[in-house]
């Protein structure tokens, strides 16, 4: 009797000295935080706010006091709207949602979604909000879910386009991609940290924006073509401004190095293929361009997005470029338009050098400056018509 009370003793220290071992490791382990549950509350910061169990019941909000926000409600923001929502994490810390104008959010899971984690879900169904200390949790959209571990990010989601813009100014996410938007189906996660972003949709929607790839991480430092092609400007100047209120930097990537940066984008078969974008980076001697027109810049570069081709990492080597060329199946050349907008005076004359490089590697290139707005029309017509064409334009600074 006595033995059996012993082991049953030693067994029951053993099993307290591994909980005990569990608890301590758990409370040392810096990783992905525990999702908690929230209770939010709604504040109007600028009417017109409104809020409902759903999207025809919506009533707006007739003082800027803290409403409670039952779970599965809606918030919705009109054009001039903005909303907070608030809800108490654990450590004292509050999970703050900014909801701007023309915005829709809901506090569960997406519909369409079989989310079962043991956090708070929420479902951004129209347009962009900053999402500040909301760690652990998961917001959705109707193409992608993101996991945040980090501390201030941006959402934006089209549902014209089923597309998610996911960009993260602090700390780090973890963003699912819808593949299919009917039954929510999700990709492997991509790692996204401070200082970058990426935007999604589901397969049969995916593509490229503003000449960059969909589900890449890319700088943040490109975010202002994305922001431009997408027409959400309006939205991302309240991004920057709360940024700015928060103390976060924003727009600002972590390889920023040049103060001065265009971005090509080729159109057609040529532009297809890697070696060519490489060829023509290669081929420009963007530091005697630099010495001649802008003495007062430190530095500048020539970013080929598409396939993360820089002049970073590209030297300038003409001998490259036609090697290049040639195992691309150009030995001698091709026949391309280069395209830079009327609007900007400080990029015309930096692509005219450009164009007289690509001459010396036996392209033959056609410099046009055209208004912007005509842009898309001009690359539609000439790639009907089977001829490449390159779009150089200025990385807003």
């Amino acid at each position: 009797m006595l033995s059996i009370t012993l082991s049953s003793l030693r067994r029951l220290t053993i099993s307290l000295l591994l909980l005990l071992t569990i608890v301590l490791l758990q409370a040392c382990n810096p990783g992905t935080p525990t999702p908690q549950k929230i209770d939010f509350s709604v504040e109007r910061l600028l009417p017109q706010v409104s809020t409902g169990s759903s999207v025809s019941s919506l009533t707006a909000l007739t003082t800027s006091s803290p409403q409670p926000l039952p779970k599965g409600n809606f918030v919705k923001t009109n054009t001039s709207g903005h909303a907070l929502l608030q809800g108490q994490l654990a450590q004292n810390k509050t999970c703050k949602i900014y909801l701007f104008q023309s915005g829709g959010i809901r506090t569960e899971a997406c519909p369409k979604s079989s989310y079962e984690g043991s956090g708070t879900a929420t479902c951004q169904e129209e347009n962009t909000a900053v999402y500040k200390s909301c760690i652990g949790n998961t917001q959705m959209t109707p193409s992608g879910a993101v996991e945040i571990i980090g501390s201030w990010l941006s959402l934006t989601y089209l549902p014209d386009q089923q597309l998610t813009l996911v960009v993260v100014a602090e700390g780090v996410a973890s963003v699912n991609a819808v593949t299919e938007f009917d039954t929510y189906a999700l990709a492997e996660p991509i790692t996204l940290k401070a200082g970058s972003f990426l935007f999604t949709a589901p397969d049969d929607r995916l593509h490229e924006v503003a000449g960059f790839p969909p589900r890449e991480p890319l700088p943040i430092e490109l975010l202002p073509p994305v922001v431009e092609e997408l027409r959400l400007e309006p939205w991302y100047e309240q991004v920057a401004e709360q940024a700015e209120k928060d103390d976060v930097p924003f727009g600002v990537g972590p390889n920023v190095s040049q103060d001065l940066a265009f971005l090509a984008t080729g159109f057609g078969e040529a532009f297809e293929d890697k070696r060519v974008a490489e060829g023509v980076v290669s081929a420009v001697d963007w530091q005697a361009i630099l010495n001649d027109l802008y003495p007062d810049k430190a530095a500048a570069a020539l970013k080929f997005p598409k396939f993360g081709i820089t002049t970073d990492k590209v030297a300038y080597d003409p001998e490259a470029a036609l090697e290049l060329l040639a195992e691309a199946g150009y030995p001698d050349g091709f026949e391309v338009y280069v395209l830079v907008p009327e609007e900007d005076d400080q990029l015309i004359p930096a692509g005219e050098w450009m164009t007289s490089y690509l001459y010396e590697i036996g392209l033959q290139p056609e410099y046009m400056i055209v208004p912007q707005d005509d842009v898309d029309g001009i690359i539609e017509e000439l790639g009907a018509k089977g001829v490449p064409v390159l779009w150089l334009r200025p990385i807003p600074g």
